[in-house]
């Protein structure tokens, strides 16, 4: 999935930015219903015939979980999201919300989380969550606050830098 979106994010990015911001709205928020419509899809239908739990496996769970074509929409969603950043001038991205946006998604998604036993597995793999993600995320890149200092501290970013890696080399070395 990480090496096909890799050779998949210029071709989405050019094609995303050429979009106006409408457009850019729509396709993150179609992006978000598709990821759903796959979650609620494997919820409810049960394809492998049980209720997948965190350490569950089967044929149509890993597809579900693991292949490129079922999480295209997050990689989508992203890039409209980054796209949407860089068309929304400085004064309206919501500066003064940085603090908030950042607390308040935290804080949602702690919620949910917190919920998960009730919570579907699927429903909380591939991509429910994406709006949370994007509340959290908008409100880091505005670079505000005492959250987002603190983030750009020397040894944090040092931290995220090498912790990218290691989430990469987790599966071969797993394999391995």
């Amino acid at each position: 999935v990480e090496m096909w979106f890799y050779v998949a994010f210029p071709l989405v990015a050019v094609w995303l930015l050429a979009r106006k911001t409408r457009t850019l709205v729509a396709v993150a928020a179609g992006a978000w219903l598709v990821t759903l419509a796959l979650s609620l899809a494997y919820t409810l239908l049960q394809p492998d015939g049980f209720r997948a739990e965190l350490e569950s496996t089967g044929f149509w769970l890993n597809l579900f979980k693991f292949t490129p074509y079922t999480r295209w929409p997050e990689l989508v969603f992203g890039v409209a999201l980054g796209a949407l950043w860089l068309r929304v001038p400085d004064e309206r991205r919501g500066r003064r919300f940085a603090t908030l946006l950042v607390l308040g998604g935290a804080l949602a998604l702690a919620a949910v989380l917190l919920g998960g036993r009730r919570i579907p597995y699927t429903m909380l793999h591939n991509g429910t969550l994406l709006p949370l993600y994007a509340v959290v995320v908008w409100g880091l890149m505005l670079g505000t606050g005492p959250l987002h200092r603190a983030l750009s501290l020397r040894p944090l970013t040092v931290l995220g830098d090498s912790s990218y890696v290691l989430y990469l080399l987790q599966v071969p070395l797993m394999q391995w």
